[in-house]
């Protein structure tokens, strides 16, 4: 009789579980690969989220990349640092699986960007 009253309990222990992965407004996680294109160059990054503090690296282009960031709910903001070019800021929202943005520095000006979840 008592483990029939533990099965629900462990049912909504798989199911919120296989849900730490989502990225929507009120997620958990922004870990994983994230990509975009951007000017015409391919843009990758590998990030991982520890609680909204955001820390990743990729490439845009031929150039590395290092990002950091945070994540306020579905509000993210990240900054590219670049070894030999000028930082670029990313402000944006968590919609779906992806992030939805604008960029300012190194030239760019508030350009729409869309990162996708790989």
């Amino acid at each position: 009789m008592r483990r029939l009253a533990l099965l629900p309990v462990l049912l909504a222990t798989l199911f919120l579980g296989a849900c730490d992965d989502l990225t929507a407004p009120g997620s958990r996680s922004l870990d994983g690969q994230w990509s975009a294109r951007i000017d015409g160059e391919e843009v990758w990054v590998s990030l991982r989220d520890d609680r909204g503090d955001i820390r990743g690296s990729g490439d845009w282009g031929f150039d590395d990349v290092s990002v950091r960031g945070e994540r306020i709910d579905s509000e993210v903001y990240l900054i590219f640092e670049f070894d030999d070019f000028n930082p670029i800021e990313l402000e944006g929202e968590i919609v779906s699986r992806e992030i939805d943005g604008r960029l300012y520095g190194s030239g760019l000006e508030g350009d729409r960007v869309r990162f996708r979840r790989d």
